[in-house]
């Protein structure tokens, strides 16, 4: 295994194609099939296969500007056609600014990464879940 640029430009691509509203970008860059697995932080964000494609498409159909997200810290690894990835991303919306950690595993498909699972977190202190 070995640390991926590519794979890290990747990640950065991904959150500037959100931010712009460049839907096409997910299409060539998104497993198409009931592999397709993406977690969000919320108890009932969990999407698979052609649902995951939907709830991508509605985010980015609010348009370029509605939620900006700019990935910091990513850490993108291989091992041939597999990869991962973890990063933390800032969100904008509005005035608000939230800061979330996401892990990300890809295969490469005819020289392509693709992602096939994603997970979005937000960071809440542990004594904070159980008091």
């Amino acid at each position: 295994m070995h640390e991926s640029a590519e794979l890290r430009e990747l990640i950065a691509a991904m959150f500037r194609a959100l931010s712009e509203g460049d839907a096409d970008f997910f299409t060539r860059h998104l497993v198409n099939g009931p592999q397709l697995r993406l977690i969000g932080s919320a108890a009932d964000e969990w999407f698979g296969g052609g649902e995951a494609f939907a709830v991508l498409r509605d985010q980015i159909a609010g348009g370029p500007g509605t939620i900006t997200a700019s990935a910091e810290q990513i850490e993108a690894y291989a091992d041939g056609d597999i990869g991962w990835a973890a990063a933390v991303v800032r969100y904008r919306g509005g005035e608000r600014t939230v800061v979330g950690r996401e892990t990300f595993v890809f295969r490469r498909s005819d020289g392509a990464w693709q992602l096939v699972q994603s997970h979005t977190s937000f960071p809440v202190d542990t004594e904070s879940l159980f008091s």
